[in-house]
C-alpha cells in the first residue's frame, strides 16, 4: 500500500491540486449550506458509511464491503426525496449571477431615497410595535413567492408600508417584496427555516425571514410585533436589535455596494451590547477552520481512492530523440530532426515520471539510394499505445560519404594594439581532413580558424576549433573536421608611421638695447618625422631649441636643433632660422 501511495504521489500535478481544491471547496460550501439543518446528521451518516466502504475495500472485507455498497446505493436513491429542500436551495445558489438577474436597475440617488424611506418606516413601526416583514429581491428572482401574494406594483413610501402592515388590514399578514424601488407584492408567503438552535424568542415572522434568506440572496428587514425591535436577515443569518443607522448601513452595503461596515464588523459591534446569548466567536471560528481542514482531508482521501481504484487512462506527449536505423555503410543522411513529438496513452501510474528512454522513435533507412526520400517515423512504447507522432514523416537526403585534405588559413578578428600589426601565423597542423557528403564537399570553399588579436602587443599562441565555410559564405555544420583543434602561433611587428610637421621657433634672452627682430623664417619650415602611431598622431608641430637673442647683433642665419620625442626620428636634425634685425645697418652674416 505504501508503494502504491508513493507511486500516486509522483503523479501529482497542477491539475490534480486544482481538482482536489475544487472538491474541498464544494464540500465546504455543502457543509455551510447544511449546517444546523436536519440534513447535517444524514450527511455525517453517509460520510461514516463511505469511510467504512473504503476501509473494508483496503482490508479485503468482501462481505462487509458488499453490504455497505448496497446500503449506499439504496440511500442514493432516497437522497433526492430526503434532501429536496436542500437540493433546491443548492441549485438556486449555483444559479446566482448576472445572467439570472431580474431586479430593476436604479441609480444611487433613487436607491438611497428608497433605503431612507424603508428605514423611516421601520422606526415608526417599531415605535408602534407594528409587525413587518420586508423582503428586498436581489440577484435570485422571487417570482414563486410573489405569486403567493397580492400584486401591488407601487412606489415604496413610508405611508404605503405603514398602511400595508397596520393591524387588522387585509394585507398585514405575510411579507412585502420590493424589487428596485417598487413594492411588487404584499401578503406573500415565505418558507420557514429548518435551522436548529435558534433562540426561542424568534417567532414565525423571524423564522420566515431566515428561511427566505437561506433559499435566495434576498435581504429581509423584520420588525417584531411583540418588542418592536428591528432585525435583518441575510444568507441564513439574523442580526437583531438594530438601530436606524444600522439598517441604513446594511441596506446600502447589500443594495448599493457601499461598505461603511461589513456584516461581520457590524455583528461584532453589536455583540457586546445586544447578543448575550450568541456562542463564543472564537469557538465558532475554530469550528470553521476545523471544517475546512476536514473538507480538504476528505477531498485528498477521495482523490487517493479514485486514483487507486480507477488508475485512469491518460494521454501524455513526449519529445523523443529520432534515431536512424539500417543506413548503408559509406552513406550519410541529412535533415534528420533532432527530436519528434510522440503522444502515448497508458495508465496514470505508468506514465508518471516515466523516462523518455521507454519510448523509441526511429526512421528505417534500409535499401535507400542517393537522393531525397520521404520516410515515415516509427515509434514504440512498451507500457501503452502510441497515439500520434509529429511529424508523421520526414524528408531526408542521402548521399555518399567522402573525405579530402584541405589547407587551413587564419582569419584575423579584431585589431591589435595601435602601434603593432600582425606579422605572421604559424598553424599546427596546417592541413586537416574534412569528411562529409560528396555534394557538400564540392560546395566547400575553405577551412579557417579565427584568431582574435584585439588589443594584443606581443606574440601569442592559442588553440582554436577549425570552421568550414561553403562557397556561398554559409557555415557548414554537416561536415567533420579532423583534428578538431588547431594550434595558432601569431607574431606581431611594430608599426612605423610618418608625418610632415611644421616647426616652431622659440627664443631665449633679449636683444641688445636699440635692436629688434623684424622677421624670422625657418628653412625648411616643415620636417618629415617617423615613429610609433600613438606618438605621431599626438604631434601637431615640432619644437626647436631656443635661439639665444643675446648673441644676435645683426642679421643672421642660425642653425637650430629640432627637439624630437623619444622613439621619433626625423629626416634632418637641424633647420636654419633666418633673423632680420633692425637698427644695425649691417649686412646679413652667417654664424
Amino acid at each position: 500500500m505504501l508503494e502504491q501511495f508513493q507511486a500516486l504521489a509522483r503523479t501529482i500535478g497542477i491539475l490534480d491540486i486544482v481538482d482536489t481544491g475544487l472538491v474541498a471547496f464544494f464540500l465546504y460550501r455543502i457543509y455551510i449550506m447544511l449546517k444546523n439543518t436536519r440534513a447535517a446528521a444524514l450527511v455525517k451518516g453517509l460520510m461514516v458509511l463511505a469511510s467504512l466502504v473504503i476501509v473494508s475495500k483496503w482490508l479485503n472485507l468482501h462481505v462487509i464491503n458488499w453490504i455497505l455498497e448496497k446500503a449506499i446505493t439504496m440511500m442514493m436513491v432516497a437522497l433526492p426525496v430526503v434532501f429536496q429542500p436542500e437540493l433546491r436551495r443548492a441549485l438556486e445558489q449555483i444559479g446566482r449571477g448576472r445572467l439570472f438577474r431580474k431586479r430593476i436597475e436604479l441609480d444611487e440617488a433613487e436607491l438611497k431615497d428608497m433605503i431612507e424611506t424603508v428605514a423611516n418606516a421601520t422606526v415608526i413601526m417599531g415605535q408602534r410595535k407594528i409587525g413587518a416583514l420586508i423582503v428586498f429581491e436581489r440577484a435570485v428572482g422571487l417570482e414563486e413567492r410573489i405569486e403567493t401574494g397580492v400584486a401591488i406594483d407601487g412606489l415604496v413610501t413610508d405611508s404605503l408600508l405603514l398602511n400595508i402592515f397596520e393591524k387588522d388590514t387585509p394585507l398585514h399578514d405575510g411579507a412585502v417584496i420590493i424589487r428596485g424601488n417598487r413594492i411588487v407584492a404584499a401578503s406573500c408567503l415565505l418558507p420557514l427555516t429548518e435551522a436548529r438552535g435558534l433562540s426561542q424568542e424568534l417567532g414565525t415572522r423571524h423564522r420566515a425571514a431566515i428561511g427566505i434568506s437561506e433559499q435566495s440572496d434576498a435581504l429581509v428587514v423584520v420588525v417584531s410585533e411583540e418588542t418592536g425591535t428591528v432585525s435583518v436577515t441575510r444568507n441564513g443569518e439574523i442580526y437583531r436589535y438594530l438601530r436606524r443607522e444600522d439598517v441604513v448601513d446594511m441596506l446600502e452595503s447589500a443594495l448599493m455596494g457601499h461598505h461603511h461596515f461589513t456584516f461581520k464588523q457590524l455583528v461584532l459591534e453589536k455583540l457586546d451590547d445586544y447578543r448575550n446569548k450568541r456562542a463564543n466567536e472564537a469557538n465558532d471560528a475554530s469550528d470553521k477552520w476545523f471544517a475546512r481542514f476536514m473538507c480538504v482531508f476528505i477531498a485528498c482521501c477521495l482523490w487517493i481512492y479514485v486514483m487507486s481504484e480507477q488508475n485512469p487512462i491518460v494521454e501524455k506527449e513526449f519529445a523523443i530523440p529520432l534515431a536512424s536505423r539500417n543506413l548503408a555503410e559509406g552513406m550519410i543522411v541529412f535533415n534528420v530532426p533532432e527530436k519528434v513529438s510522440v503522444r502515448v496513452r497508458g495508465t496514470r501510474t505508468a506514465l508518471a515520471n516515466m523516462p523518455e528512454s521507454d519510448i523509441f522513435a526511429f526512421v528505417n533507412l534500409s535499401k535507400l539510394s542517393v537522393g531525397t526520400h520521404t520516410i515515415l517515423v516509427n515509434a514504440r512504447f512498451a507500457r501503452g499505445d502510441v497515439i500520434q507522432v509529429t511529424p508523421p514523416a520526414v524528408n531526408l537526403f542521402i548521399d555518399m560519404k567522402k573525405d579530402k585534405i584541405v589547407p587551413v588559413t587564419a582569419e584575423i578578428v579584431g585589431s591589435p594594439n595601435k602601434d603593432f600589426a600582425v606579422d605572421s601565423h604559424l598553424l599546427t597542423p596546417s592541413e586537416v581532413k574534412v569528411e562529409g557528403a560528396a555534394t557538400r564537399l564540392e560546395a566547400l570553399d575553405k577551412i579557417f580558424v579565427p584568431v582574435d588579436v584585439g588589443g594584443r602587443s606581443e606574440e601569442f599562441t592559442v588553440t582554436q576549433k577549425p570552421l568550414a565555410v561553403a562557397k556561398d559564405g554559409m557555415d557548414m555544420q554537416d561536415v567533420t573536421i579532423d583534428p578538431t583543434e588547431i594550434i595558432v602561433r601569431t607574431k606581431l611587428k611594430k608599426r612605423i608611421q610618418t608625418a610632415t610637421l611644421p616647426v616652431k621657433i622659440a627664443y631665449k634672452g633679449e636683444l641688445a638695447e636699440g635692436l629688434k627682430v623684424t622677421s624670422a623664417t625657418v628653412n625648411p619650415f616643415k620636417v618629415t618625422v617617423s615613429g610609433a602611431p600613438s606618438v605621431i598622431d599626438n604631434l601637431k608641430e615640432l619644437d626647436l631649441e631656443p635661439v639665444e637673442l643675446e648673441k644676435i647683433t645683426k642679421n643672421a642665419t642660425v642653425p637650430v636643433k629640432i627637439i624630437l620625442p623619444e622613439g621619433v626620428s626625423a629626416s634632418r636634425q637641424t633647420v636654419d632660422v633666418d633673423l632680420t634685425v633692425d637698427g644695425t645697418g649691417a649686412e646679413k652674416t652667417n654664424e
